[in-house]
C-alpha cells in the first residue's frame, strides 16, 4: 500500500521543491534574457564606435549611453545625481528610523523623507525613459520604436543590436 499520496510531509516537501524549481528557472531565463540584451548593446555600442565592453560596467554604461544618445555626459550626469541623491536619503531615511524612532515629529521627518524620496524615484525613471528614447533616436528608428524603447528598453535594444540594417547616426 502507497501511502505517500496521503503522507503530509512529503506532500509538503514535493511543493517546497516545486517552488524552489520555479523560482530557480525564472532566475535562469531572467539570467539568459540579460546576458542576451548586455550583447545586445555591447553591438549598438560598437556600431556608435565606442568600446563594447562598456556594457558591461554598470554605472558607466549609462555616462556611454549617454555620450552615443546626446554626444554628451549631461543626461548620465542628471541620472547619476540623481540616483545618488535617492540612496543618500534611503540611507538616512533608514538613520532617522533608529535615532528618532516613533515620536510625532519623528514621523513628519519620515514621511517628508519618502515623500522626497519618491520624487526622486519619478526623476530617475523619467530621466532613463527619456535616455532611451534618445539613444533609440539616434540610430535613426521611427518615432513608434522610439516610444517602445521608453518601456521596453531591453526587447527593443536586442531588436536594434542583432538587426544588421541598424546604423548610428549620431545624435538628433
Amino acid at each position: 500500500m502507497d501511502t505517500s499520496a496521503d503522507d503530509p510531509i512529503h506532500n509538503e516537501f514535493e511543493l517546497v521543491k516545486m517552488l524552489f524549481d520555479m523560482i530557480l528557472l525564472s532566475f535562469g531565463a531572467y539570467l539568459v534574457l540579460t546576458l542576451i540584451s548586455l550583447a545586445a548593446m555591447c553591438i549598438l555600442y560598437k556600431k556608435a564606435g565606442e568600446r563594447g565592453w562598456t556594457a558591461f560596467v554598470p554605472i558607466y554604461n549609462i555616462f556611454q549611453m549617454s555620450k552615443i544618445a546626446t554626444g554628451s555626459f549631461r543626461s548620465a550626469a542628471l541620472y547619476s545625481a540623481f540616483l545618488f541623491a535617492y540612496i543618500l536619503l534611503l540611507i538616512m531615511g533608514t538613520a532617522l528610523d533608529f535615532v528618532i524612532g516613533y515620536a510625532d515629529w519623528g514621523m513628519l521627518v519620515y514621511y517628508s523623507a519618502f515623500l522626497v524620496r519618491t520624487g526622486l524615484l519619478i526623476l530617475i525613471v523619467g530621466e532613463y525613459m527619456a535616455l532611451c528614447y534618445r539613444f533609440t533616436q539616434s540610430f535613426d528608428k521611427s518615432a513608434a520604436m522610439c516610444r517602445l524603447s521608453m518601456f521596453f528598453s531591453p526587447i527593443i535594444f536586442m531588436i536594434m543590436g542583432f538587426n544588421p540594417k541598424t546604423e548610428y547616426i549620431g545624435p538628433q
